[in-house]
């Protein structure tokens, strides 16, 4: 197993600037690339929360440059991610934190706790990866752009009331 930082991209080499002044690889030159289309799993039936996100992060990332047609299942893992998060999540607000009560009288943790938080793994481990966490984004020399806001929301969207 090779150990270190994980190579970046790219193109958010070239946005992190170059601070070490060293020339950047012949392959810096930045042709933005076309985003991937809307994967077929994500436009069945019940996939609404993941097709929104999906659309939402494309529209936003389109706009760094970093997002390929490679980065389909990536993407796609992280909209499912997120939709199973926010699924749960609406569990738990409708059910409560504890369900039930066991036969011996103990209390019982809502399940959809699991998924959600289990869900909540996947997306952060997914988001370093485009740039969509705060230490990925402060490391990236990006002017801002026009319609860009300091709402937490503007990562994760608005969770579904």
């Amino acid at each position: 197993m090779i150990k270190g930082r994980k190579p970046i991209p790219t193109n958010l080499h070239v946005l992190h600037g170059n601070p070490g002044k060293r020339e950047h690889p012949p392959s810096a030159v930045v042709v933005p690339p076309k985003p991937p289309a809307l994967p077929k799993y994500l436009k069945g039936e019940g996939r609404e929360i993941a097709r929104a996100e999906w659309r939402r992060v494309v529209k936003r990332l389109k706009q760094t440059g970093i997002l390929s047609q490679l980065d389909s299942a990536a993407l796609g893992a992280y909209c499912v991610s997120y939709q199973r998060w926010v699924e749960a999540e609406a569990e738990v607000r409708t059910n409560g934190v504890i369900t039930a009560q066991g036969p011996n009288g103990r209390l019982k943790q809502n399940p959809y706790l699991l998924v959600a938080r289990k869900a909540m793994e996947q997306m952060l481990r997914i988001l370093p990866e485009f740039g969509m966490t705060p230490s990925s984004r402060a490391r990236i020399k990006q002017p801002p752009a026009a319609d860009a806001d300091d709402d937490p929301d503007c990562i994760f969207g608005a969770l579904p009331k």
